[in-house]
């Protein structure tokens, strides 16, 4: 068996037998049908776009959309726990006037 690559197309190939080569039966492919297409999101705009191709492939085969966004848990160690909650701390009183800062605020000692 002989592959060429056809010069005009880098896309098309000739295959030739050799003559003790028995050739590939034929045989008819099973119709592709779609139920579900499961789409991963991340509401960015390549998302967007695979969004909207799910939309136009699932109504062509009269399938349901799927989407799935995965968060990935944040792990709790004691660094990160004292910064989440040191940020948290200082949200609290930012809110507030100065003057009502436990250390003070803006009051002269």
């Amino acid at each position: 068996m002989k592959v060429r690559v056809s010069p005009k197309s880098s896309h098309r190939v000739t295959v030739e037998l050799g003559d003790n080569e028995a050739p590939l039966t034929a045989f008819k492919a099973p119709e592709m049908q779609l139920k579900r297409v499961l789409v991963p999101v991340d509401f960015s705009a390549s998302s967007r776009k695979a969004v909207d191709y799910a939309v136009s492939l699932a109504r062509q085969f009269g399938a349901e959309i799927l989407l799935l966004h995965v968060v990935q848990p944040i792990i709790m160690t004691p660094l990160t726990e004292a910064v989440v909650i040191g940020e948290l701390w200082m949200s609290k009183f930012e809110r507030k006037r100065p003057d009502s800062l436990p250390y003070g605020g803006g009051k002269s000692v």
